[in-house]
């Protein structure tokens, strides 16, 4: 887990990462996020084109954000299934 500013829309579909389905919205800052991953739908550009990071919402449902969304570097964030 770890702890970034920033904040934007998640959404979430069986774990997947789904444009068309919000689970809920991150309003607070710092947000945290449980993992990442780099091989997801183009989220707009920047320096991680494919990257989505898994997080609870502020409303507390669990989906995907665009590293687009979020505006501290998130490589420090494990990828998902690495945990040790």
């Amino acid at each position: 887990m770890a702890v970034y500013g920033g904040q934007g829309p998640s959404s979430k579909t069986d774990g997947t990462v789904n444009l068309n389905v919000v689970s809920g919205h991150l309003n607070s800052n710092p947000s945290w996020f449980e993992c990442r991953i780099d091989n997801g739908p183009w989220n707009g550009g920047g320096p991680h084109p494919n990257r989505w990071l898994y997080t609870e919402s502020d409303d507390g449902g669990w989906g995907w954000v665009a590293d687009t969304d979020i505006s501290d570097e998130t490589n420090p964030v494990l990828g998902c299934g690495e945990f040790a």
